[in-house]
């Protein structure tokens, strides 16, 4: 059975968000890890937020515990 993973990529301004370069290449990162440990990205997750001031919000959070 393969392993499932959520996939998260944060960036830390909107415009690298809307860029989406760097959340691409994270997700990129992410999807070739998973190929090597032979897991399966069951959800991805995108963000935009500092990280001194990220806080997970309780839906997302519900949300990867569901999965």
């Amino acid at each position: 059975m393969k392993k499932k993973i959520i996939a998260i990529a944060r960036v830390s301004t909107r415009a690298q968000f809307a860029k989406g370069t760097s959340v691409d290449s994270q997700i990129s990162q992410i999807e070739e890890y998973c190929k090597m440990i032979d897991a399966e990205i069951v959800d991805t997750i995108r963000l935009q937020t500092s990280g001194s001031k990220m806080v997970m919000q309780a839906g997302m959070l519900a949300k990867a515990i569901e999965l």
